[in-house]
This record gives C-alpha cells, sequence and structure tokens, in this order.
C-alpha cells in the first residue's frame, strides 16, 4: 500500500501548475521552491491518518539540489504494516541551457521491520545509461546485491525530479483537447514508460487532474491517480481510485513551510 502513497503524493506534487488556461498559468521559478516543506495525511475507509508524508527541496550549492521524501504508517495501521517507512532521495543539477532540474542520483528505500530494500540509480550521461544498484537488508546486514545499466534516452527524469520539472514549466501544460505524456525512470528490461496527464475539470479556484500510470507502477483497476490543486498552484489533494483491499486512498496538504 505504501508505494502507491507514495506514487500519489508524487503526482498531486508535481501537477501543481499544470493544466491552468493559458491566460492564468505561472509557473514557479526555483526560488519558488527552494526551501519548501511540503506535508501530506493518507487516509482510506476508517484510517484517517493511516500514513503522513514530508518532502522538502533544498539548494546545496552552486547549481545542485535534492529533493527529499520520507514516508511512514501510522497508528492501526503502522501496526499491521510494521510502521512501515519509504524514502525517496533525488540529486540533481539545474542546467541553464535547458531550464530544467536534470537528475544525477536517484535513490529509494523502503524499510519494514528489520528489512531493508534499497535500489541507488546513478545517471551517466556519457554513456547514457543508468547503473542501477539493488540492495537487500535484514538486521542491518546485506543479504543481497545487484548491479545493472540500463539504456537510457536522454533527457529522463527519476519521480522526484520529474516533478518538480513539472512545477518550473518544463514540460508545459495539457488542456482541454491535448493530454500531456512524459518519460518516467525505466526498468531493467522494461520498455521506455510514460504518465500521461489530462485536464478534467476547473471550478471556481481549483483544478482537476488525472494522470494514465503504468502498471508496474500502481495497480488500480484503471491504473489511474487524481489530483486537485488551486490556483495558486499549491497541491492540495489526491486521490488514488479503486486499490485493492484499501479501496479510494486520500491524500490531504496538512502544513505547508519554508526551511532555511
Amino acid at each position: 500500500m505504501k508505494k502507491k502513497l507514495i506514487i500519489l503524493i508524487i503526482f498531486i506534487l508535481g501537477c501543481s501548475n499544470l493544466l491552468f488556461s493559458k491566460s492564468n498559468i505561472k509557473f514557479l521559478t526555483l526560488d519558488n521552491i527552494t526551501g519548501e516543506s511540503l506535508k501530506y495525511r493518507f487516509s482510506f475507509f476508517i484510517f484517517r491518518k493511516a500514513a503522513v508524508v514530508k518532502l522538502n527541496f533544498k539548494h546545496i550549492k552552486d547549481n545542485l539540489f535534492e529533493a527529499t521524501l520520507k514516508g511512514q504508517t501510522k497508528g492501526v495501521v503502522g501496526m499491521f504494516t510494521a510502521f512501515r517507512k519509504d524514502i525517496y532521495i533525488s540529486k540533481m543539477f539545474y542546467d541553464n541551457n535547458s531550464k530544467r532540474l536534470i537528475p544525477y542520483e536517484f535513490t529509494k528505500m523502503t524499510q519494514i521491520g528489520s528489512k531493508i530494500r534499497k535500489s541507488i540509480y546513478k545517471f551517466d550521461y556519457k554513456k547514457n545509461v543508468i547503473i542501477k544498484t539493488k540492495e537487500k537488508y535484514k538486521n542491518s546486514k546485506l543479504t543481497s546485491k545487484k548491479v545493472y545499466e540500463i539504456k537510457i534516452n536522454p533527457p529522463v527524469d527519476d519521480y522526484l525530479t520529474l516533478a518538480y520539472n513539472f512545477r518550473l514549466g518544463v514540460f508545459g501544460f495539457p488542456d482541454k483537447n491535448h493530454s500531456l505524456k512524459i518519460k518516467v525512470l525505466p526498468e531493467k528490461k522494461k520498455k521506455q514508460r510514460f504518465i500521461e496527464i489530462f485536464f478534467i475539470k476547473e471550478k471556481k479556484d481549483k483544478i482537476k487532474l488525472k494522470a494514465k500510470i503504468v502498471k508496474d507502477i500502481v495497480k488500480t483497476k484503471r491504473n489511474e491517480v487524481y489530483g486537485i490543486i488551486t490556483k495558486d498552484m499549491l497541491p492540495v489533494k489526491g486521490i488514488l481510485p479503486g486499490v485493492p483491499i484499501f479501496g479510494d486512498i486520500k491524500a490531504y496538504l496538512i502544513a505547508l513551510q519554508y526551511l532555511n
């Protein structure tokens, strides 16, 4: 379940400046997102606080930046999932020529009890490959390690870099007649994967969006995610409908602050 929560939060974060009419669209800048910290609460069925996810974006030095996502299940759901933790870390640089963030290392880690699964993606743009390292730990001891290469056709973003590039306006925006199809991080022996984003409706100060996501990222009845954003480009709600066993999983923004 937690992987689905993570994908949901990345989607609503990334779509925060898409799909406005051309007269209203206002893309963000690095200054807008640097130091930003967002906190989301997830719920399903009777569980109002099934998990909490925090997202931070910070400047490291020069043109280097880092985005971090940390999530953990809570309460009764936490008890039944061994208080599962998920961490995504994206290290990237800003390219002034293309006006976009470009990842050079992406890490995702899941901890359930004493077991840890970690994947590290290192981008080699001279060879146009990603060097992926998969590790498994139990009781802090390494039990398995695999290293292999994945061919890429740049630009290719990891999930977090893709989300922030959305907000910077790198991919433009879809409208009522045209969707937006974007490459997503490939995996071993998988064809190039895409996320396709559609405009649903605009009501007062909010916009509703839909994304079609490939099956190996999220498995629901229709592999769809919905997001709701305000016109000041703040993602406030996400919905992952029809998740087996859990039903509809929802995410709500509960805190926004800026860190030094």
